[in-house]
Protein backbone atom coordinates (compact mmCIF):
# COMPACT_ATOMS: atom_id res chain seq x y z
CA UNK A 1 0.00 0.00 0.00
CA UNK A 2 1.72 3.01 -0.98
CA UNK A 3 2.37 5.49 1.82
CA UNK A 4 0.79 9.02 1.97
CA UNK A 5 3.83 10.90 2.15
CA UNK A 6 2.72 14.53 2.01
CA UNK A 7 0.66 13.54 5.01
CA UNK A 8 3.21 12.38 7.34
CA UNK A 9 5.05 15.88 6.37
CA UNK A 10 2.33 17.84 7.33
CA UNK A 11 1.92 15.35 10.61
CA UNK A 12 5.42 16.43 11.14
CA UNK A 13 4.98 20.29 10.74
CA UNK A 14 1.77 19.59 12.97
CA UNK A 15 4.25 17.90 15.52
CA UNK A 16 6.95 21.06 15.17
CA UNK A 17 3.99 23.83 15.96
CA UNK A 18 3.01 21.83 18.93
CA UNK A 19 6.54 21.96 20.63
CA UNK A 20 7.18 26.05 19.66
CA UNK A 21 3.74 26.31 21.39
CA UNK A 22 4.17 24.03 24.72
CA UNK A 23 7.81 25.70 24.36
CA UNK A 24 7.14 29.05 24.15
CA UNK A 25 4.83 28.56 27.66
CA UNK A 26 7.61 27.63 29.69
CA UNK A 27 8.46 31.37 29.06
CA UNK A 28 5.94 33.61 29.94
CA UNK A 29 7.88 37.05 29.27
CA UNK A 30 8.20 35.74 26.16
CA UNK A 31 4.72 34.29 25.72
CA UNK A 32 3.05 37.96 26.38
CA UNK A 33 5.50 39.52 23.86
CA UNK A 34 4.76 37.01 21.17
CA UNK A 35 1.37 37.25 21.73
CA UNK A 36 1.26 40.54 21.32
CA UNK A 37 2.39 40.11 18.20
CA UNK A 38 0.78 37.75 16.66
CA UNK A 39 -1.81 34.94 18.11
CA UNK A 40 0.01 32.56 15.31
CA UNK A 41 1.85 30.25 18.07
CA UNK A 42 -1.23 30.78 19.98
CA UNK A 43 -3.25 27.50 19.16
CA UNK A 44 -1.63 24.34 19.92
CA UNK A 45 -4.73 22.51 20.02
CA UNK A 46 -5.58 22.77 16.95
CA UNK A 47 -2.46 20.46 15.72
CA UNK A 48 -4.08 17.89 17.70
CA UNK A 49 -7.47 17.98 16.24
CA UNK A 50 -5.59 18.02 12.50
CA UNK A 51 -3.90 14.52 14.54
CA UNK A 52 -7.02 13.34 14.82
CA UNK A 53 -8.74 13.76 11.42
CA UNK A 54 -5.45 12.83 9.86
CA UNK A 55 -5.44 9.24 12.18
CA UNK A 56 -9.23 8.48 10.95
CA UNK A 57 -8.54 8.84 8.04
CA UNK A 58 -5.48 6.85 7.57
CA UNK A 59 -7.09 4.13 9.22
CA UNK A 60 -9.80 4.57 6.57
CA UNK A 61 -7.15 4.29 3.66
CA UNK A 62 -5.20 1.06 5.32
CA UNK A 63 -8.25 -1.15 7.08
CA UNK A 64 -11.70 0.38 5.80
CA UNK A 65 -11.82 -2.10 2.92
CA UNK A 66 -11.35 -5.33 4.98
CA UNK A 67 -13.47 -4.01 7.57
CA UNK A 68 -16.35 -2.84 5.40
CA UNK A 69 -16.49 -6.52 4.45
CA UNK A 70 -16.76 -7.81 8.04
CA UNK A 71 -14.99 -8.20 10.96
CA UNK A 72 -12.45 -11.06 11.24
CA UNK A 73 -10.34 -13.02 14.04
CA UNK A 74 -7.02 -12.44 11.79
CA UNK A 75 -8.17 -8.42 10.69
CA UNK A 76 -8.83 -7.57 14.12
CA UNK A 77 -5.87 -8.62 15.62
CA UNK A 78 -3.62 -7.35 12.82
CA UNK A 79 -4.88 -3.95 13.16
CA UNK A 80 -5.04 -3.90 17.51
CA UNK A 81 -1.25 -4.95 17.40
CA UNK A 82 -0.30 -2.91 14.93
CA UNK A 83 -1.80 0.22 16.69
CA UNK A 84 -0.38 -0.98 19.84
CA UNK A 85 3.29 -1.38 18.09
CA UNK A 86 3.03 1.41 16.86
CA UNK A 87 2.38 3.84 20.11
CA UNK A 88 3.09 1.84 22.98
CA UNK A 89 7.08 1.28 22.78
CA UNK A 90 7.36 5.23 22.90
CA UNK A 91 5.05 5.91 25.76
CA UNK A 92 6.37 3.64 27.97
CA UNK A 93 9.70 4.54 27.12
CA UNK A 94 8.82 8.15 27.39
CA UNK A 95 6.97 7.62 30.62
CA UNK A 96 9.64 5.38 32.09
CA UNK A 97 12.56 8.44 31.69
CA UNK A 98 9.24 10.46 33.33
CA UNK A 99 9.49 8.23 36.48
CA UNK A 100 13.25 7.96 37.26
CA UNK A 101 13.56 11.81 36.93
CA UNK A 102 10.90 12.05 39.46
CA UNK A 103 12.54 9.61 41.99
CA UNK A 104 15.83 11.13 41.23
CA UNK A 105 14.54 14.70 42.05
CA UNK A 106 11.73 14.18 44.14
CA UNK A 107 12.68 11.10 45.64
CA UNK A 108 15.83 11.92 46.73
CA UNK A 109 14.43 14.76 48.61
CA UNK A 110 11.23 12.94 50.50
CA UNK A 111 8.86 14.78 48.15
CA UNK A 112 6.05 12.00 48.06
CA UNK A 113 3.23 14.01 48.23
CA UNK A 114 1.89 14.12 44.63
CA UNK A 115 2.68 10.62 44.01
CA UNK A 116 0.42 9.60 46.92
CA UNK A 117 -2.12 12.14 46.10
CA UNK A 118 -4.82 11.51 43.46
CA UNK A 119 -5.11 14.37 42.34
CA UNK A 120 -1.44 15.42 41.55
CA UNK A 121 0.10 15.66 37.99
CA UNK A 122 2.54 12.39 39.20
CA UNK A 123 0.40 10.25 41.19
CA UNK A 124 0.83 6.60 41.23
CA UNK A 125 -2.71 6.15 40.10
CA UNK A 126 -2.61 8.30 36.80
CA UNK A 127 1.39 6.05 36.81
CA UNK A 128 -0.68 3.15 36.45
CA UNK A 129 -3.24 4.89 33.96
CA UNK A 130 -0.62 5.58 31.57
CA UNK A 131 0.56 2.22 31.50
CA UNK A 132 -2.86 0.81 30.39
CA UNK A 133 -3.72 4.21 27.94
CA UNK A 134 -6.13 5.12 30.38
CA UNK A 135 -4.80 8.52 31.26
CA UNK A 136 -6.81 10.61 28.80
CA UNK A 137 -10.19 10.41 29.38
CA UNK A 138 -10.29 8.73 32.73
CA UNK A 139 -8.58 11.32 34.94
CA UNK A 140 -9.47 14.74 34.92
CA UNK A 141 -6.00 16.05 34.73
CA UNK A 142 -2.70 16.28 33.34
CA UNK A 143 -0.06 13.58 33.88
CA UNK A 144 3.12 12.95 33.57
CA UNK A 145 4.32 12.75 29.68
CA UNK A 146 1.06 15.23 29.24
CA UNK A 147 1.26 15.14 25.62
CA UNK A 148 0.43 11.17 25.47
CA UNK A 149 -3.27 12.46 26.97
CA UNK A 150 -4.05 12.67 23.29
CA UNK A 151 -3.02 9.00 22.29
CA UNK A 152 -5.26 7.55 25.38
CA UNK A 153 -7.69 9.37 23.83
CA UNK A 154 -6.93 8.08 20.73
CA UNK A 155 -6.98 4.57 21.81
CA UNK A 156 -10.36 4.39 22.49
CA UNK A 157 -11.13 5.80 18.84
CA UNK A 158 -9.39 2.67 17.54
CA UNK A 159 -11.55 0.23 20.22
CA UNK A 160 -14.56 2.09 18.43
CA UNK A 161 -13.14 1.84 14.26
CA UNK A 162 -13.95 -1.71 13.22
CA UNK A 163 -17.52 -0.59 14.94
CA UNK A 164 -17.79 2.64 12.88
CA UNK A 165 -16.31 1.58 9.87
CA UNK A 166 -19.60 0.47 8.36
CA UNK A 167 -21.26 2.70 9.64
CA UNK A 168 -19.32 5.56 7.47
CA UNK A 169 -19.46 3.35 4.44
CA UNK A 170 -23.33 3.29 4.85
CA UNK A 171 -23.32 7.25 5.20
CA UNK A 172 -24.89 9.12 1.59
CA UNK A 173 -24.80 12.91 2.50
CA UNK A 174 -21.10 12.93 3.52
CA UNK A 175 -20.85 16.78 3.58
CA UNK A 176 -23.47 17.08 6.14
CA UNK A 177 -21.68 14.53 8.33
CA UNK A 178 -18.78 16.08 8.13
CA UNK A 179 -20.95 19.52 9.53
CA UNK A 180 -22.62 17.40 12.10
CA UNK A 181 -19.26 15.60 13.14
CA UNK A 182 -17.23 19.43 13.23
CA UNK A 183 -20.43 21.05 15.47
CA UNK A 184 -19.17 18.92 18.26
CA UNK A 185 -15.64 20.09 18.76
CA UNK A 186 -16.59 23.62 18.11
CA UNK A 187 -19.60 23.83 20.51
CA UNK A 188 -17.07 22.61 23.49
CA UNK A 189 -15.05 24.93 22.25
CA UNK A 190 -17.38 27.89 22.42
CA UNK A 191 -19.46 26.32 25.39
CA UNK A 192 -15.71 26.90 27.41
CA UNK A 193 -14.43 29.40 25.89
CA UNK A 194 -10.84 28.28 26.17
CA UNK A 195 -8.19 26.30 24.19
CA UNK A 196 -7.16 23.41 26.00
CA UNK A 197 -11.17 21.87 26.63
CA UNK A 198 -11.40 18.05 26.08
CA UNK A 199 -7.48 17.27 27.02
CA UNK A 200 -8.44 15.50 29.91
CA UNK A 201 -11.78 13.78 31.17
CA UNK A 202 -14.15 12.12 29.63
CA UNK A 203 -15.27 15.00 27.63
CA UNK A 204 -12.17 14.63 25.74
CA UNK A 205 -13.98 11.88 24.01
CA UNK A 206 -16.66 14.38 22.91
CA UNK A 207 -13.71 16.12 20.86
CA UNK A 208 -11.47 12.90 19.72
CA UNK A 209 -13.95 10.68 18.28
CA UNK A 210 -16.30 13.45 16.08
CA UNK A 211 -12.81 14.59 14.57
CA UNK A 212 -11.46 10.80 14.45
CA UNK A 213 -15.21 10.61 11.97
CA UNK A 214 -14.41 13.37 10.20
CA UNK A 215 -11.68 11.78 8.86
CA UNK A 216 -12.81 8.72 8.38
CA UNK A 217 -15.58 10.67 6.01
CA UNK A 218 -12.94 12.56 4.56
CA UNK A 219 -11.11 9.76 3.29
CA UNK A 220 -14.64 8.71 0.94
CA UNK A 221 -14.42 12.21 -0.04
CA UNK A 222 -11.38 12.45 -1.39
CA UNK A 223 -11.77 11.74 -5.06
CA UNK A 224 -14.55 14.12 -5.59
CA UNK A 225 -13.54 17.29 -7.57
CA UNK A 226 -14.09 19.81 -5.55
CA UNK A 227 -11.68 18.25 -2.96
CA UNK A 228 -8.84 18.77 -5.26
CA UNK A 229 -9.95 22.60 -6.23
CA UNK A 230 -7.92 25.88 -5.95
CA UNK A 231 -10.92 27.21 -3.56
CA UNK A 232 -10.33 23.86 -0.99
CA UNK A 233 -6.59 24.55 -0.88
CA UNK A 234 -6.96 28.23 -0.49
CA UNK A 235 -9.69 27.08 2.35
CA UNK A 236 -6.99 24.60 3.60
CA UNK A 237 -4.06 26.69 4.05
CA UNK A 238 -4.69 30.49 3.93
CA UNK A 239 -8.00 30.02 5.41
CA UNK A 240 -6.20 27.92 8.30
CA UNK A 241 -3.55 30.98 8.33
CA UNK A 242 -6.44 33.14 9.03
CA UNK A 243 -8.30 31.59 11.50
CA UNK A 244 -5.36 31.08 13.86
CA UNK A 245 -4.10 34.63 13.70
CA UNK A 246 -7.41 36.65 14.11
CA UNK A 247 -8.53 36.82 17.63
CA UNK A 248 -11.15 34.52 18.57
CA UNK A 249 -11.46 32.48 15.17
CA UNK A 250 -9.99 29.88 16.73
CA UNK A 251 -13.50 28.27 18.06
CA UNK A 252 -13.75 27.47 14.01
CA UNK A 253 -10.47 25.95 13.78
CA UNK A 254 -11.57 22.27 13.64
CA UNK A 255 -13.74 22.83 10.68
CA UNK A 256 -10.19 23.65 8.88
CA UNK A 257 -8.63 20.55 9.82
CA UNK A 258 -10.43 18.39 6.81
CA UNK A 259 -9.81 21.26 4.33
CA UNK A 260 -6.41 21.30 5.36
CA UNK A 261 -6.16 17.58 4.60
CA UNK A 262 -7.69 17.60 1.34
CA UNK A 263 -4.70 20.28 0.39
CA UNK A 264 -2.31 17.90 1.49
CA UNK A 265 -3.75 15.21 -0.55
CA UNK A 266 -4.25 16.73 -4.32
CA UNK A 267 -1.39 17.86 -6.70
CA UNK A 268 -0.76 21.75 -6.11
CA UNK A 269 1.33 24.09 -4.64
CA UNK A 270 1.26 23.07 -1.07
CA UNK A 271 1.72 19.40 -1.63
CA UNK A 272 4.49 19.68 -3.82
CA UNK A 273 6.37 22.04 -0.80
CA UNK A 274 5.54 18.60 2.01
CA UNK A 275 7.53 16.91 -0.55
CA UNK A 276 10.37 18.37 0.36
CA UNK A 277 13.45 16.89 2.25
CA UNK A 278 13.21 18.39 5.52
CA UNK A 279 9.45 17.94 5.74
CA UNK A 280 9.30 14.23 5.06
CA UNK A 281 12.37 13.78 7.40
CA UNK A 282 10.33 15.93 9.81
CA UNK A 283 7.18 13.52 9.51
CA UNK A 284 9.37 10.36 10.06
CA UNK A 285 10.19 12.23 13.28
CA UNK A 286 7.10 13.36 14.12
CA UNK A 287 5.80 10.57 17.06
CA UNK A 288 9.06 10.45 18.98
CA UNK A 289 8.72 14.10 18.59
CA UNK A 290 5.66 14.55 20.10
CA UNK A 291 6.45 12.41 22.84
CA UNK A 292 9.78 13.34 23.33
CA UNK A 293 9.53 17.04 23.60
CA UNK A 294 7.51 18.25 27.15
CA UNK A 295 10.40 15.48 28.82
CA UNK A 296 13.02 18.51 27.20
CA UNK A 297 10.79 21.13 28.78
CA UNK A 298 10.16 19.04 31.93
CA UNK A 299 14.06 18.35 32.32
CA UNK A 300 14.88 21.89 31.15
CA UNK A 301 12.96 23.79 33.59
CA UNK A 302 12.99 21.43 36.99
CA UNK A 303 16.82 20.89 36.66
CA UNK A 304 18.83 22.99 34.02
CA UNK A 305 17.66 26.22 34.38
CA UNK A 306 18.26 26.12 38.48
CA UNK A 307 21.54 24.69 38.11
CA UNK A 308 22.26 27.92 35.65
CA UNK A 309 20.49 30.11 38.49
CA UNK A 310 17.69 31.02 35.49
CA UNK A 311 14.09 31.82 36.43
CA UNK A 312 11.83 30.47 33.61
CA UNK A 313 9.11 32.91 34.83
CA UNK A 314 11.70 36.16 34.75
CA UNK A 315 13.95 35.45 31.57
CA UNK A 316 13.88 38.22 28.60
CA UNK A 317 12.09 37.73 25.87
CA UNK A 318 15.26 37.73 23.46
CA UNK A 319 17.18 35.33 26.35
CA UNK A 320 13.69 32.90 26.25
CA UNK A 321 13.98 32.67 22.27
CA UNK A 322 17.42 31.58 22.39
CA UNK A 323 16.10 28.85 25.06
CA UNK A 324 12.92 27.85 23.26
CA UNK A 325 15.80 27.38 20.06
CA UNK A 326 17.90 25.30 21.45
CA UNK A 327 15.07 22.93 22.98
CA UNK A 328 13.50 22.30 19.43
CA UNK A 329 16.99 21.39 18.01
CA UNK A 330 17.84 18.74 21.36
CA UNK A 331 14.35 18.03 20.90
CA UNK A 332 14.91 17.09 17.63
CA UNK A 333 17.84 15.83 17.78
CA UNK A 334 16.32 13.12 20.82
CA UNK A 335 13.27 12.12 18.39
CA UNK A 336 15.86 11.17 15.73
CA UNK A 337 17.59 9.03 18.30
CA UNK A 338 14.19 7.76 19.64
CA UNK A 339 12.99 6.61 16.23
CA UNK A 340 16.34 5.07 15.54
CA UNK A 341 16.38 2.93 18.63
CA UNK A 342 13.13 2.77 20.23
CA UNK A 343 9.96 3.42 17.93
CA UNK A 344 10.87 1.82 14.62
CA UNK A 345 12.83 -1.38 15.93
CA UNK A 346 10.26 -2.13 18.82
CA UNK A 347 7.59 -1.65 16.36
CA UNK A 348 8.75 -4.33 14.21
CA UNK A 349 9.46 -6.76 16.71
CA UNK A 350 6.24 -6.51 18.31
CA UNK A 351 4.69 -7.07 15.06
CA UNK A 352 7.02 -9.70 14.03
CA UNK A 353 6.50 -11.66 17.30
CA UNK A 354 2.88 -11.34 16.94
CA UNK A 355 2.97 -12.88 14.17
CA UNK A 356 5.12 -15.62 14.80
CA UNK A 357 2.34 -16.29 17.81
CA UNK A 358 -0.25 -16.26 15.55
CA UNK A 359 0.41 -18.61 12.96
CA UNK A 360 1.35 -20.97 15.75
CA UNK A 361 -2.00 -20.81 17.51
CA UNK A 362 -3.49 -21.77 14.15
CA UNK A 363 -0.92 -24.41 12.61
Amino acid sequence: MRRLVTLDSLRGGLALYVVCYHFLATFPILRESVDSHTLLFSHGSFAVDCFFVLSGFVMMYVYGNRFGQGLSKADLFEFFVARFARLYPVQIATFGLLLSWFFVTKGRHGEWESFLNSDGRYSWEAAVANLVFLQGPWIDHRTWNYPSWSLSAEWHAYVLFPLLVPVVRRLNNLVVAVAVASAVPVGLYCWYQIEDIGTNGLISLLRVIPLFVIGMVAYRLRDQEWTGSTSIVLLGTVGTLALLIIPRAWILLPIAAPTLLFAALNENWFSRLLHARILVWLGEQSYSLYMIHALIQIFTTSILLPKLGFDSASISPMVGLWWVAVMIVVSLLVADQVRRWIEVPAREAIKQRARDKFVEAII
